[in-house]
């Protein structure tokens, strides 16, 4: 696992946003113009995780003393290095956080199988799944709600089996083919067409009440790739709700409350919180254009 958090390949599996550490910040201009497709945090949560580590060695080298270079995992820091306290600066702490054993944090199903994770918990009404179950990456998984299902939770269990390279076979497992899950009126599940494997379970809309964690975001409805494959104007095919797009309860986030791995924290009408969509659903990450 050490070597492979260094590889290309490890690092779209460590929290980096498809590879992507930094994808840089949006302008406000560039916010208040066109929000779906604005970037609200400029960094990976990788990087947010790792910042109290950092700041202790720009300390150190500061002060002339030795500094400490070890580290914990991409995925998760070592809980020792999750709070960093600085007369001069702010507190940073990650417990709680999303970045240590807080919502959509990494963690480990089964503890006595390897000491190397035992440590990999959640934090208080949260439990550990597993929305994909790998025999190449066994018992990791990530933080959920342990009652029941809130804005942001994985919405569909599978089974991924690799064959070969370029040959993996997804079998989703629950819930069963042709069912969907059991939700309250105010929640609906987005399987696999909400992004990734997984999917994403999100308010159908932006009436209250507003579950807690969600915030309201623009989402792209069923003719949003035909809007663009007719070489429409974006802002067009973003703007026209009911048509191209939607208003829906999306997951909240910002710096210290990271999305799932793989989610892009995008801004929102409002300008003062982030929410949780794939990164391709942004205009300047889709490179391969959008299908027609």
């Amino acid at each position: 696992m050490r070597m492979n958090d260094i590889t290309c390949v490890g690092c779209h599996q460590s929290r980096a946003i498809g590879g992507f550490n930094f994808m840089g910040a949006d302008t406000r201009e560039s916010k208040a113009h066109l929000p779906e497709n604005a970037i609200f945090v400029p960094a990976s949560a990788h990087f947010y995780g790792d910042s109290p580590r950092r700041l202790r060695i720009l300390k150190a080298i500061a002060e002339n003393k030795t500094p400490d270079y070890s580290r914990g995992f991409s995925l998760r820091p070592r809980r020792a290095q999750t709070r960093n306290s600085d007369s001069q600066n702010p507190s940073v702490n990650l417990i709680g956080t999303g970045h240590f054993n807080g919502w959509g944090a990494a963690c480990y199903q089964h503890p006595d199988n390897d000491e190397s994770f035992k440590l990999w918990t959640c934090a208080a009404g949260l439990k550990c799944v597993k929305p994909h179950d790998n025999p190449a990456d066994p018992g990791h998984g990530t933080c959920m709600a342990k009652a029941d299902y809130i804005t942001g939770d994985v919405a569909e269990y599978g089974r991924i089996v690799s064959t070969a390279f370029r040959s993996d076979h997804y079998t989703r497992i629950t819930p069963p083919a042709g069912e969907t899950l059991k939700l309250k009126k105010t929640l609906r599940a987005a399987h696999q067409a909400g992004g990734f494997f997984g999917g994403m379970i999100y308010k159908q809309d932006c009436t209250r009440p507003i579950p807690a964690a969600t915030a309201c975001a623009r989402h792209a409805a069923g003719r949003f790739n035909a809007c663009l494959a007719g070489a429409a104007n974006f802002r067009k095919c973003s703007d026209t709700e009911g048509k191209y797009t939607e208003f829906v309860g999306l997951r909240e986030c910002d710096t210290m409350m990271p999305c799932r791995d793989d989610y892009m924290r995008i801004a929102t009408r409002d300008r003062t919180t982030g929410a949780c969509l794939p990164p391709y659903f942004m205009m300047q990450f889709r490179v391969d254009g959008h299908p027609k």
